[in-house]
């Protein structure tokens, strides 16, 4: 088949939805598949060299203008070529078939708040996100990408999106297939273990037989990094003979906020705030 790709910054540095993309790519090169990408950027060197890309233009003066200007710029390239399938995963809506990588917005948004203990806290949040153009955007792609008349089939990477695709864009169950995102073991592969995992031990200050936890992770407020502290602050007082868990964690985000709350609960002995980490094995 001669699919397209479509998707804004291809670089797997980035996050999951950019790893997904790029690894697509590489299953449906070695699959035997014709793959054009039409992207604004691409990382050097992460493509088959099998792979077209196509360059797309992303315009504006902020986040949201070039939102928008990609997804409208993607229609017309997509409009012009011929393929036998068109994909998209983020904030693109000409498509065969959509891979909603971050899930569907409104559903963030909700999952976002429960972060917020109280009521008023949760309603000051979605506020001040539907005072941001941003949210009107993603809003208004979300429109197009689930419109009925376009007929998209959607694959949803966990129930949870199948269940909010269903819940805000009204979408037949039919249109819709869960397809987990598979795990490359290799990628995790990493010569002389134990001699890597010495040195990373040694950098941050930590003994052969101390308990390591690793969090990793973009979004730490998303990816539950608050009440994993909390637990961890509650152990102790569970157990006072407890063997002391350290925790590192890896990502790209604020790391500020959480390095007081560290400081506040206690951990701040054990709880190693790395931040973004380019090679995570």
């Amino acid at each position: 088949m001669h699919l397209a790709l479509n998707f804004q910054k291809v670089d797997p540095t980035r996050g999951g939805a950019e790893t997904y993309v790029v690894d697509l790519c590489h299953r449906l090169v070695k699959a035997g598949h014709r793959v054009d990408l039409f992207a604004e950027s691409w990382r050097e060197g992460v493509l088959p060299r099998e792979v077209r890309c196509v360059a797309v233009a992303a315009l504006g003066r902020n986040r949201w203008e070039r939102l928008w200007s990609f997804a409208l710029n993607s229609e017309a390239a997509l409009r012009e070529a011929a393929h036998d399938c068109t994909v998209g995963f983020i904030n693109t809506w000409h498509h065969d078939v959509i891979i909603p990588q971050g899930g569907v917005h409104r559903g963030s948004l909700e999952a976002n708040a429960r972060r917020f203990p109280m009521a008023w806290q949760r309603g000051l949040y979605r506020l001040g996100k539907v005072a941001n153009p941003k949210h009107w955007v993603a809003r208004a792609i979300e429109q197009k990408q689930y419109d009925p008349d376009r007929q998209a089939r959607i694959i949803a990477v966990s129930n949870m999106v199948k269940e909010h695709l269903e819940q805000y864009h009204h979408l037949p169950r039919s249109r819709i297939q869960v397809i987990p995102n598979a795990i490359d073991t290799d990628r995790l592969w990493v010569g002389h273990p134990g001699a890597v995992r010495c040195a990373f031990r040694n950098r941050l200050g930590l003994a052969p037989g101390d308990l390591v936890g690793l969090f990793v992770g973009h979004n730490y407020w998303l990816k539950g990094l608050k009440p994993l502290l909390r637990a961890l602050a509650e152990r102790p007082r569970r157990d006072p003979r407890a063997r002391p868990i350290h925790l590192v964690v890896c990502g790209g985000g604020s790391v500020g906020p959480f390095r007081r709350m560290a400081v506040r609960l206690g951990l701040a002995e054990t709880v190693h705030l790395v931040g973004y980490y380019p090679e995570i094995r």
